[in-house]
């Protein structure tokens, strides 16, 4: 039974009232690890943007209706890839021009050399979750 129920960032948070109840309210849809990012009606097909998530700069990006998500920050120069440009799956950096494909973080062109991290990503209810990858 429910005894109250509020939201904290968008996350249902539930008290139960019953000869078990908890100290401490349970934050719903966060226990797997997946945190959520954004709407899906936000990201729209060709879009990206940056989302922090566990204190990381993330990006998300829409590419043809595949949601993917990697770290926000080009792997050659500290450039935020959400201000560069997205072609389907591939990025393209503001900074030095180098791009990567989303779908595994590869680099594509120089001037980088090293991948960009990958995360794990789940839609549900119109909602947009990411897992952050150990690094």
């Amino acid at each position: 039974m429910v005894d109250s129920e509020q939201k904290i960032d968008d996350i249902v948070v539930s008290q139960v009232d019953d000869d078990a109840a908890w100290d401490e309210p349970v934050r719903v849809g966060t226990t797997d690890g997946f945190e959520r990012a954004a709407a899906v009606a936000d990201l729209p097909d060709g879009t990206m943007r940056c989302v922090a998530i566990g204190g990381h700069e993330v990006l998300i990006a829409n590419a043809r209706g595949k949601i993917l998500a990697t770290d926000d920050t080009c792997t050659h120069e500290d450039a935020s890839l959400s201000c560069g440009v997205l072609a389907g799956a591939i990025v393209r950096c503001p900074l030095h021009g180098a791009t990567f494909d989303l779908r595994d973080g590869a680099p594509i062109d120089e001037p980088a050399e090293e991948a960009l991290r990958c995360h794990e990503v789940k839609v549900e209810d119109g909602a947009i979750f990411v897992r952050l990858r150990e690094e």
